[in-house]
């Protein structure tokens, strides 16, 4: 079975998608993932609050790190190293 091609844009707009639909997620402004030029098993990424404490913050990258290896191997992303 064939993957869906998305982009690592595309991708980025579906976590952060996801995440503003959980409780507490209002509080995510954006999300982004960092430009990499060499192949790493997993992308760097930036997210923005507009408040919380680092408890919040620590349970918010805990689960976008779940929802990009979720995300990652359901689709097939393109511009993987580059952004």
């Amino acid at each position: 079975m064939k993957r869906e091609r998305r982009t690592r844009s595309e991708i980025a707009d579906m976590i952060l998608e996801h995440l503003r639909s959980d409780p507490g997620g209002e509080r995510v402004i954006s999300f982004r993932f960092t430009p990499s030029h060499d192949y790493r098993e997993f992308p760097g990424f930036v997210v923005n609050f507009q408040s919380g404490n680092d408890d919040e913050k620590l349970a918010v990258a805990h689960k976008i790190i779940k929802l990009i290896y979720r995300f990652y191997g359901r689709y097939d992303v393109r511009d993987f190293i580059t952004h």
